[in-house]
């Protein structure tokens, strides 16, 4: 995973996903999609985006030695 500590990613609304209507993708500086926001986050999310509020997701520790799910852990702030 090329992530690195500290960088800021990017929260994009994804409105055609079928599994989740308040589905978020996470990409990184390069628009590199990573991932989607887990579910039972993705509804605060998805409206944070939607009403126009300040968003920070910084990269804290990445643990991806094992081909895993969740391996980048994040501090999240919403204005």
């Amino acid at each position: 995973m090329e992530d690195e500590i500290n960088e800021n990613l990017i929260f994009e609304k994804d409105s055609n996903n079928e599994h989740d209507r308040y589905a978020v993708k996470v990409i990184n500086k390069e628009s590199k999609f990573l991932g989607f926001i887990p579910i039972f986050f993705s509804k605060e999310i998805s409206e944070a985006i939607d009403n126009h509020r300040k968003i920070i997701c910084i990269v804290t520790n990445k643990e991806c030695e094992n081909a895993c799910e969740e391996c980048i852990k994040v501090k999240l702030n919403i204005d």
